[in-house]
């Protein structure tokens, strides 16, 4: 009998989270935020995953880290965590630094790919180089309205992805993501859980021309929708309600502007993020958010109406939660923070 060799497995264990992505929660019946506090919750959970994916710590092992790009951030690469939360998964094509040295295997093909994850959540800046990867002009062929370069080309490339390039993407997508998020609002009226670009492309993944033509070409960005005339803002939240939307929708505008450079770095969005949940608490008079009082029964959402209920004798003090839970403008760069990321590179 021959003996089996000895095969050493690496195992890369995480958290099981019930809920699924982000995607399958938003697609879900019970996927709705039920006001604008759980839906900046969890925004700020993922801005802080994020910020601390794009941050290098100096130090030594285990204290070090390097600067991550996930490269393919998406609502279906996002994990939702029991108490809404998010935090990131699917690090299959992040890169760091080094991995665009001469020395790193395969950088050439990496430093080549333009495409960076999902064709729906590439940004303008990639797509361009994309679909112009001569810089020579005599090399550029029209093909179907669209500057593409000839397969066959004797001139050497002179453009090349860069970290820098591929972090900036990351601000983009994440725009895109809390996007599909403010969908699924219940003060803001509930739509449909749908994919960017969703009115451009509902069947099926888009091409990289198709892409092109809407984001470079156009400039177009997925549409926020107003919840100024929605029924289910009632009075006198609602002013509150319709500044938060709009605050929302500015920080959307500097995560996705044409010009990557314009992009605010993820350590911004997340103090923005918090410095909206700050003024949202202090608008709603000294009450805390719902989500900071213990509910009885899960928010279940009708056809007309939201039902939660809440126990008086588990519900805490006023001032104490406020105290307690308030979001701080601070960033703790501890990887064990629970809004950090809960996963690393194999």
């Amino acid at each position: 009998m021959n003996a089996t060799p000895l095969v050493t497995e690496l195992w890369l264990v995480v958290d099981y989270h019930k809920n699924g992505s982000l995607f399958d929660y938003l697609s879900s019946p019970y996927g709705v935020y039920r006001d604008e506090w759980s839906l900046l919750r969890a925004m700020t959970s993922i801005a802080a995953g994020l910020c601390y994916l794009h941050q290098h710590i100096r130090g030594t092992p285990p204290d070090y880290k390097p600067a991550i790009a996930h490269c393919d951030l998406k609502s279906r690469n996002i994990l939702v965590k029991d108490d809404l939360t998010c935090c990131i998964a699917d690090f299959g094509l992040a890169v760091t630094p080094d991995s665009f040295l001469p020395s790193a295997p395969d950088v050439d093909a990496r430093r080549r790919r333009f495409i960076i994850g999902t064709r729906r959540y590439c940004p303008p800046d990639l797509l361009k180089m994309e679909v112009s990867q001569c810089s020579c002009g005599s090399c550029l062929a029209e093909k179907e309205g669209f500057p593409r370069a000839k397969q066959t080309c004797d001139k050497q490339q002179t453009e090349f992805v860069t970290f820098e390039q591929c972090r900036l993407a990351d601000i983009y997508c994440v725009a895109l993501v809390f996007w599909e998020m403010t969908r699924r609002v219940y003060t803001w009226g509930v739509q449909s859980a749908e994919l960017p670009f969703f009115d451009h492309f509902p069947n099926g993944e888009p091409s990289i021309e198709e892409m092109y033509n809407v984001v470079c070409r156009k400039q177009q960005r997925p549409v926020l929708v107003s919840p100024y005339h929605q029924e289910t803002v009632e009075p006198p939240k609602a002013s509150t309600s319709i500044s938060v939307f709009y605050k929302i929708e500015q920080l959307l505008a500097d995560c996705w502007s044409q010009n990557a450079a314009a992009r605010i770095p993820s350590l911004l969005i997340k103090k923005k993020l918090d410095k909206i949940a700050e003024w949202n608490a202090s608008a709603s008079e000294g009450e805390p958010p719902r989500d900071l009082v213990s509910p009885v029964a899960d928010v279940r959402i009708g056809e007309n109406a939201s039902v939660v209920t809440y126990s008086k004798s588990s519900e805490p003090d006023i001032n104490s939660n406020i105290k307690s839970f308030m979001p701080t403008s601070k960033y703790n760069p501890n990887p064990a923070h629970p809004s950090a990321m809960e996963e690393t590179l194999a």
